[in-house]
């Protein structure tokens, strides 16, 4: 008999704006020299300020094992890559509770001068690159109390990219 897996297992997929929209958007620019706005309020608490920085994410190694979410419940989060990459945007969805749903988790690979936002209050997993020199400009709202939440999965969740 078969021992039970620490795991349950996801595969990662190639984003779309339909399968990204639970979560929040997709944003790629279209070419030539039109704007792309970032169509989002950023910031809804009393007293929260803009916040701009640039990240480099870890490397993600394969199997990639997901142990603990994060959410910012006042904000929404954007990530724009400072340069063409792949990188994986982990998230899932919330319970009536607003705890994580983890059976909801996707994982999903982006390309490309491709950019996402993650809508405020939504699990997710901090961002993972595909290569260990990828730098993000990351955009959000900080009120100075209550900003990151983080929940510890009961289950760890392994993602494989095959």
């Amino acid at each position: 008999m078969a021992s039970p897996s620490r795991h349950d297992v996801r595969r990662v997929e190639s984003i779309t704006e339909i399968a990204f929209e639970p979560f929040g958007k997709v944003l790629k620019h279209p070419g030539g020299r039109d704007r792309l706005y970032l169509d989002c309020a950023f910031g809804n608490a009393p007293g929260s300020t803009k916040a701009l920085w640039i990240n480099n994410p870890p490397q993600a190694q394969f199997p990639v094992t997901i142990s603990s979410l994060e959410k910012h419940p006042f904000t929404p989060q954007a990530f724009l890559p400072m340069h063409e990459c792949e990188f994986l945007a982990i998230a899932c969805l919330s319970d009536k509770r607003g705890d994580p749903v983890p059976s909801s988790l996707r994982a999903f690979r982006v390309t490309g001068p491709t950019s996402i936002v993650y809508a405020a209050n939504v699990w997710h997993h901090g961002l993972l690159s595909f290569r260990a020199d990828t730098n993000f400009v990351v955009l959000q709202s900080v009120a100075g109390r209550g900003d990151d939440i983080v929940h510890n999965l009961d289950r760890e969740i392994e993602l494989h990219n095959d």
